[in-house]
């Protein structure tokens, strides 16, 4: 028995496969979450095949309207015209943004940061 088929049989491919296909936003999940959950589908199936620009715009489609709205903003025009690497970098960017200001928000409700 072979490697692939051993570890991934034809059951498990397709669901590791369709999870990343299918992946969508969860209605309390920040950009920097959707991002890390999109990331996990990604890792747990590394042998998915799928093009760099495929995955970029499953990510895309799968994040909720208002969401869309922003990183297309965020792009200065449509999202989806960016090339792979300005996509990722702007996605990087906006999880970073994100999760610092998710961070602070903590530290303020906590009690903490600066007075």
């Amino acid at each position: 028995m072979n490697f692939l088929a051993k570890f991934f049989p034809m059951g498990k491919i397709n669901a590791l496969h369709g999870k990343i296909t299918s992946f969508q936003q969860q209605h309390d999940e920040s950009v920097p979450e959707a991002s890390e959950h999109f990331q996990d589908y990604i890792l747990e199936y590394p042998l998915h095949g799928m093009e760099s620009w495929l995955l970029m715009q499953t990510f895309y489609h799968g994040l909720g309207n208002s969401v869309q709205e922003t990183m297309d903003a965020a792009a200065g025009g449509a999202f989806l015209s960016l090339t792979i690497s300005q996509a990722t970098t702007l996605v990087e960017k906006m999880a970073s943004n994100q999760s610092w200001n998710e961070e602070r928000t903590q530290t303020r409700k906590k009690g903490g940061g600066m007075h």
